[in-house]
């Protein structure tokens, strides 16, 4: 159709359009006349109210199909005002019709809304039989929680229904009755748009109601199984075999008319080959399925044996160089990531001694490594490693929430591929840095694996160390702080006694393994990367960290002092209250003999780089150039190297050295500020 003709046939229908709705206008008005005439010709002055009575349907037995029933007592013929506006009526709704079509034959006309028919409450599906049997008042009907929506399978939801209904106690010369009328009580959505909409007194019986129901919705009836179908389960490279009978046995028994033959056959194939369980099986046959689960059983109590033996072996500290299981949440693997440089509360830190419990690690993908194996391969070796290999449990989520199309080999579990298993990639890395997994490099692999393993440069030697200089006295700077020293003497001599002690007992196997390797790392300085240290200068080393709450900047890295210290001024612009200071003062004394008391202690989490440590400050109310005073207290812990001539400070992470640039123009303004008199000397 061209647009011509589109265009004619849309002015058409918009001229028929206007005469239906100028006819229906006309009608409309000359009913409301006739309504109107009627009405005074009934109520006119001096007149008598016509008497109404009311006529029993036995009234009507004597009348035929040709005959009408009389309009009045006097048995006179119809009045012609009724029959006037009873044909109106019927113009009034065919041209009403003819609209209702011609509206939808209009391009961009919205759809009319569907009336509902007078008579449309009495249209039962149902044959008159059925339709006019009463459910008595006394029987219970069961409630029905889940309603079948056509999504799922029809036979399945047949079978409940009959079951549930076969519970109560229906009479026996009303239970096809009920069970027609009821149906539709359990149909929700699609389902019950469909029933409403099945042809009135269509149905006779319930067996017509259940074969129409299977007709409609037979796209979603779940295929039914075969024996065959078991020839597809096959046990995962460390999947157990608790999990792998568990799973078989589901999908058996839902197997109407499953080959007990077959079956055996097929659990066979499906283990592991070369297995314990594999070879008694087929050296010993079973004849009946339950023989293959009693041997299975048997199997199932030597790994149930073996896993409780590895775990007191892990817990007593035996052969095994992991340390025993931990809480998820004490470890830095498992505490969210936090960005650099990004302001953290101090109310969200509850313990930070761990260095990196509040970093996440990327692990790289496991094809990378360049293994001479597939991914399968290298899930297979792990179980050569021994008890070193730290096995995940299975995900507690039900199945209805995991992608059942994807299989985890070290998991033994659905919900995501190996090749997506963060768990794997943590565990290859951990075994390949402890020298496990070497033998299934490639030539390039081992390469890449030799050059990040000698990624730390090694000092050269340049002659012979010239002899340190002579001292005439030892100057001290800031002391005090009960960090180091105690609030007493005899908390000093108590502490300077038990630090090794408290240090070997309070950390973990790992925790001592990851500050040797921290240890080992070489840490230098070289003229020719800095430009800043060049030129002579006489600066200190100012930095800026993200400490508590805020960007703390003008922080003063001094490993002259034996305390860390806040100034009071700058915890009151952190918006921390002077109620979170610990009430425990001290008393730092100067190079020069004078002292001052601390307002008391705080807590923090000091953030550098991705490490962050719970650090104790000293908080003091005095005026100063700089906002914190970083001292040994937090180098040591960092095990850092600040360097006030290359304006650095470089400290070891399991990342690698991470270098902490100085700020040299901060430096300077704090100089100045510092020679700055105050008032009260002029």
């Amino acid at each position: 159709m061209t647009l011509a003709e589109m265009k004619a046939a849309y002015e058409q229908a918009q001229a028929e359009l206007a005469q239906e709705r100028a006819s229906i206008e006309n009608l409309q008005k000359e009913l409301d006349s006739v309504k109107s005439s009627r009405y005074q010709s009934r109520y006119k002055a001096g007149g008598k109210p016509r008497k109404l009575t009311f006529e029993m349907p036995d009234d009507f037995e004597d009348l035929t199909d040709d005959e009408e029933p009389r309009d009045e007592e006097d048995g006179s013929t119809p009045d012609p005002v009724t029959q006037r506006l009873n044909k109106m009526d019927a113009r009034m709704t065919k041209h009403y019709s003819r609209l209702m079509k011609l509206m939808i034959k209009l391009p961009g006309a919205p759809t009319p809304v569907e009336t509902e028919p007078t008579d449309r409450y009495a249209a039962s599906p149902f044959c008159e039989a059925i339709a006019r049997v009463t459910v008595p008042h006394t029987l219970r009907l069961p409630t029905w929680t889940t309603l079948y929506d056509g999504t799922s399978d029809p036979y399945r939801h047949i079978n409940f229904y009959k079951q549930r209904m076969w519970q109560i106690g229906i009479p026996f010369d009303l239970v096809e009755p009920v069970m027609c009328k009821s149906f539709g009580g359990t149909l929700d959505g699609a389902a019950l748009e469909w029933l409403m909409n099945v042809a009135p007194g269509s149905i006779s019986c319930l067996s017509d109601l259940i074969n129409a129901f299977y007709q409609q919705f037979a796209s979603s009836r779940q295929l039914e199984k075969q024996t065959s179908d078991l020839y597809r389960l096959v046990q995962g490279p460390t999947e157990s075999v608790r999990d792998y009978f568990n799973r078989f046995n589901c999908e058996k028994i839902s197997i109407k008319n499953c080959d007990v033959r077959t079956a055996i056959e097929a659990f066979k194939r499906g283990l592991i080959p070369n297995s314990e369980l594999y070879w008694e099986i087929t050296k010993y046959p079973c004849a009946t399925f339950e023989e293959v689960r009693s041997r299975a059983t048997a199997q199932m109590r030597i790994e149930d044996d073996e896993v409780i033996r590895t775990a007191s072996q892990r817990s007593t500290g035996g052969s095994s160089d992991r340390r025993s299981y931990t809480p998820r949440s004490s470890s830095w693997r498992h505490q969210p990531y936090n960005r650099q440089n990004q302001v953290q509360n101090v109310n969200q830190y509850d313990d930070a001694n761990n260095v990196y419990r509040n970093e996440r690690v990327v692990y790289p993908p496991i094809p990378e490594y360049g293994f001479n194996v597939d991914i399968g391969g290298v899930v297979n070796a792990l179980q050569n490693v021994g008890g070193t290999v730290r096995w995940p449990k299975k995900s507690d989520r039900p199945d209805s929430m995991k992608d059942m199309s994807k299989w985890c080999d070290f998991h033994r579990d659905n919900g995501h591929t190996t090749e997506e298993c963060i768990s794997l990639k943590k565990e290859v890395a951990y075994l390949l840095k402890r020298g496990h997994l070497k033998k299934l490099l490639s030539d390039k692999g081992k390469e890449t694996y030799n050059k990040d393993s000698n990624t730390q440069p090694s000092p050269t030697p340049s002659g012979d160390r010239p002899a340190p200089p002579m001292f005439e006295k030892v100057v001290n700077v800031i002391s005090g702080g009960s960090d180091i020293c105690g609030l007493t003497s005899s908390a000093a001599k108590k502490i300077n006694r038990g630090e090794s002690e408290a240090v070997k007992e309070g950390q973990t196997e790992d925790e001592v393994a990851l500050d040797k390797s921290l240890a080992a790392m070489t840490i230098t300085f070289d003229d020719s990367v800095s430009t800043d240290a060049q030129q002579e200068h006489h600066d200190g080393l100012v930095i800026s960290l993200p400490i508590g709450n805020a960007l703390i900047k003008r922080i003063l890295i001094d490993n002259g002092s034996s305390a860390n210290v806040l100034f009071l001024e700058a915890l009151q612009e952190m918006g921390l209250e002077e109620k979170s200071i610990i009430r425990r003062s001290t008393v730092l004394v100067g190079f020069s003999g004078e002292s001052l008391r601390t307002v008391g202690e705080i807590s923090l989490p000091t953030y550098a780089e991705g490490v962050n440590v719970m650090t104790k400050f000293n908080v003091v109310d005095c005026p100063s150039a700089y906002n914190v005073i970083l001292g040994r207290p937090w180098i040591h812990k960092m095990k850092a190297v600040p360097s006030t001539y290359h304006q650095s400070i470089k400290f070891p992470t399991k990342w690698g050295v991470i270098e902490i640039k100085g700020q040299p123009r901060e430096a300077k303004k704090c100089y100045e500020t510092a020679l700055k008199p105050s008032k009260s000397s002029i």
